[in-house]
């Protein structure tokens, strides 16, 4: 979500937010399939639409439209008030400031793919410690380009991207904000076999859904980078992640 854009000032809140109808209208039949791909204006999905919702998008620029979004955190419906605006870089293409990416929002889904980050390695050198994760309040979400679908994704993404730093999108249960943490994979930080490419358990499952204190609200975006992390220089000795149950 871009900071001052159309969708940061409509309360959307990032990863945990689901626009499923615009203007009265479900972007969806109950039967459609969809697959992903993605477009440049506003990152959303290549599908077929039960209206043309880019089209429509398009056609509001300074109109306000009507958005019905469903939070998948507190499992509720509510009505947001949006309003798109021309493109700096181009006043004729609309946009509202936020990326877009098709996905499935079932309650039962959603909470199976939940990633908490449970303990830190013991060591201040470790990725986790550095990019800033808060142990057993942190749950992953995903990255700008996925949303992860459990700890096979999360784990491949972290070995794509070893030793560079990659943005991850985080929700805290106890701030109540979803924040983009920058954070280094990396085998170089002098770990044990306790800590791993990340310096952290992780877990999934029923003991790892979101906390019932945190289900009623919809949440909050936090749009600024959380960390900058340095680059550990000590010796790799592990060379996996953990995940639990």
């Amino acid at each position: 979500i871009q900071p001052n854009g159309p969708a940061s000032s409509a309360g959307l809140v990032s990863f945990l937010d689901f626009i499923v109808g615009c203007n009265g209208i479900l972007l969806f039949r109950p039967d459609e399939h969809e697959h992903t791909t993605t477009h440049e204006n506003t990152n959303t999905t290549n599908t077929t639409y039960s209206m043309d919702f880019m089209q429509m998008i398009q056609d509001s620029i300074n109109q306000e439209m009507e958005l019905l979004v469903y939070n998948i955190k507190s499992r509720t419906t509510r009505c947001v008030l949006l309003t798109p605006t021309p493109k700096a870089t181009n006043p004729e293409t609309a946009s509202i400031g936020v990326m877009i990416r098709l996905d499935d929002y079932s309650p039962d889904k959603v909470d199976e793919r939940t990633i908490r980050v449970l303990d830190l390695a013991p060591h201040n050198n470790s990725p986790a410690k550095i990019a800033g994760l808060t142990p057993y309040s942190d749950y992953i979400l995903g990255t700008k380009e996925q949303a992860f679908r459990g700890p096979d994704d999360f784990a491949r993404a972290l070995y794509q991207s070893e030793d560079v730093t990659m943005q991850l999108y985080v929700y805290n249960c106890e701030t109540d904000y979803v924040r983009i943490v920058s954070i280094m994979p990396t085998c170089t930080w002098g770990g044990s076999v306790d800590g791993s490419i990340l310096g952290a358990e992780v877990a999934t499952g029923f003991l790892h859904r979101f906390p019932a204190s945190c289900r009623g609200s919809v949440g909050y975006s936090d749009v600024p980078i959380s960390n900058v992390p340095l680059r550990p220089v000590l010796p790799a000795v592990s060379h996996h992640v953990i995940v639990k149950d």
